[in-house]
């Protein structure tokens, strides 16, 4: 059985592995071929549509569904489940009023598509009974056979779409959608029924909507969706309430370029960074656990450092080397005839830096604070959130769409500022923050000639368009990234010591893990 479930699990880690590449390789033959207003709605509005149905139907229930564990309440668990089938319809009904409401005008089939991709999110929603139910059995790799299927059949519709006459291209998006969700539906019920396994694991009976003992049995776990209920709304607005702005102040062309932006960027997030901070969060719990607070203030050294270090290498060669970059991968008309998305993206690098700070400090007082201090939490998250909101509209009137990446910034900022302050209460007087940033002979002997360096290479060669410079320029980049790289090594060998015995410690763990699994 525990066999089985690892290799379940790496099938779904296979299948994650795959769709991201999948989306990236979508992307880019999207972006060669569309303009910044139809990929404004093909990469903005739909994902957000549907990301937004979706988070705000069913995050809270899938966290109540991890907190329980009760063997004998399954049949309530799933009659709780189904209670998002209403809720998911009025909010489908909902998020596709806001976007039809915003049609852009000359657009042909822009509402019936956005119905298409809002009915298909409802069916996707449709389909998680059984997947709570394929996950609490350990069949991950049914999910990884029926959703890679579906995200196959899925990017040829995408393919199609982009070479299609262009008055039906939005058309066949929205019917892409539709097709993946009912290829899910189609093959989530019909590997059920098809085994043949009882009805009543996932279909409770009418008479149980109506049971009093269910409900009285569930009532704490109603009340633990409905705090977490609120909560995700308060997430989903505070990490996509921007792109709200966004579709009521800004042009579908602003749109694009922000969505062309902030996908490629939200690789590096997805990638690199939060494998980091799952890994932190982990450690930072199982050594506060164990009471070993030396140990404890070493990993949170290491790792806010390792993500100090990753951020600001991105920062400053991202916000030197973004023409290049959108020019070698999406083509030179990205950056000839118009640079807003190569601007933009270089504003975008340096945010990702506070992304990273803010990931892995909040990661460490998630996984340390009591219930007092994540209701405290929770209050200000609320006071940044309405601090972030009235910047976020005074920065878009001031700077446009780069005015929405400064409001992030500075709402991460506040936040890092919070985690900071816990952390450096929870060590107490002999902790210092200046132990989380780089070492001091690195940022003189290789930061500061390192910026100064690709910044006069980026004003001389970035927008050049002899492709020699273009090479100089990379040439020069890659050196500069070694040299700093070197330079980390020999000032800073402590730290890359400390991380590499913090990789062996997970891995021990791991090993250990299994041991007692087998």
């Amino acid at each position: 059985m525990i066999r089985r479930g690892i290799a379940s699990i790496s099938a779904l880690v296979g299948l994650q592995t795959f769709a991201r590449i999948t989306s990236t390789i979508l992307a880019i033959v999207t972006l060669r071929r569309l303009s910044a207003e139809m990929y404004g709605i093909v990469n903005f509005r739909m994902p957000l549509l549907l990301s937004s149905i979706l988070f705000l139907s069913r995050e809270s229930f899938h966290r109540a569904t991890v907190r329980s564990h009760k063997e004998d309440n399954k049949k309530g668990l799933y009659l709780v489940w189904y209670s998002a089938f209403p809720i998911g319809f009025l909010f489908t009904i909902g998020m596709t009023f806001f976007t039809i409401y915003k049609s852009p005008k000359g657009v042909p089939y822009y509402s019936l598509a956005m119905i298409l991709v809002a009915f298909g999110s409802w069916i996707e929603l449709v389909c998680e009974p059984v997947i709570v139910w394929l996950a609490s059995n350990l069949l991950f790799n049914v999910q990884a056979v029926i959703e890679g299927i579906a995200i196959l059949i899925k990017s040829l519709f995408i393919v199609g779409a982009v070479y299609l006459p262009k008055r039906n291209d939005l058309l066949f998006f929205g019917l892409s959608q539709i097709v993946y969700s009912i290829i899910l539906f189609c093959g989530y019920y019909g590997y059920f029924l098809k085994k043949k396994y009882p009805k009543s694991e996932i279909f409770p009976s009418f008479s149980d909507f109506f049971s009093f003992k269910l409900i009285k049995e569930n009532l704490e776990r109603c009340k633990m969706i409905i705090r977490l209920f609120l909560q995700s709304i308060l997430t989903h607005f505070l990490t996509e309430g921007e792109k709200f702005v966004l579709i009521k102040m800004k042009s579908l062309y602003d749109e694009g370029v922000y969505g062309i932006v902030s996908n490629q960027g939200s690789i590096v997030l997805r990638i690199i960074f939060l494998p980091i901070e799952t890994v932190g969060y982990s450690l930072f719990a199982r050594f506060h656990l164990a009471g070993e607070n030396e140990s404890l203030k070493l990993i949170t050294i290491t790792i806010i450092k390792l993500m100090t270090y990753i951020g600001s290498i991105f920062s400053i060669f991202g916000f030197n080397y973004s023409y290049t970059a959108v020019k070698l991968v999406y083509g030179s008309k990205w950056t000839v005839e118009d640079d807003s998305v190569p601007k933009l993206l270089g504003i975008y690098c340096i945010f990702i830096l506070f992304c990273a700070l803010n990931g892995v400090t909040e990661a460490f007082l998630r996984s340390i604070a009591d219930k007092k201090v994540l209701d405290k939490l929770n209050t200000k998250l609320i006071i940044f959130s309405s601090v972030y909101w009235g910047l976020l509209w005074y920065f878009i009137k001031q700077f446009g769409i780069s005015g929405l990446i400064f409001a992030n910034c500075f709402n991460m900022l506040m936040r890092i500022v919070n985690s900071m302050i816990f952390i450096k209460n929870y060590f107490g007087k002999n902790f210092s923050i200046f132990l989380l940033l780089p070492n001091w002979r690195v940022i003189i002997f290789a930061y500061i000639p390192v910026v100064i360096a690709i910044t006069a290479s980026s004003k001389m060669f970035e927008r050049s368009l002899n492709p020699k410079q273009v090479l100089l320029h990379i040439i020069i980049g890659i050196t500069t990234l070694i040299i700093l790289l070197s330079m980390i090594y020999i000032f800073d060998n402590k730290f890359l010591k400390n991380a590499k015995e913090i990789w062996k410690e997970r891995k021990k763990t791991k090993q250990e893990k299994r041991k007692k699994e087998d």
